[in-house]
């Protein structure tokens, strides 16, 4: 399978050969873990040979992904009164 990676991401090949592709990159492959896991997070997505070039714009983020993750735990967590 080719896939043609949208956002720059590492793999381990065998759990032991790191890999990094870069964006723009295609892949030809059969390993299906690598397949699996980089276009269910967004890293890749599936080509084909002489397809045109595909610009994928990230979702808009709302405000409590804007947070930092303390600031945003802070603001969710209950208020705890002393006796």
């Amino acid at each position: 399978m080719l896939l043609k990676v949208i956002k720059d991401f590492s793999w381990a090949h065998a759990n032991v050969n790191v890999k990094h592709y870069e964006k723009g990159q295609t892949i030809e492959t059969d390993d299906q873990d690598l397949i699996d896991v980089s276009t269910h997070e967004g890293w890749a997505a599936e080509a084909s040979e002489g397809a045109p070039e595909v610009t994928v714009k990230p979702a808009k983020q709302g405000k409590a992904a804007t947070k930092s993750t303390e600031v945003a735990a802070t603001e969710c967590a209950p208020e705890v009164k002393a006796d």
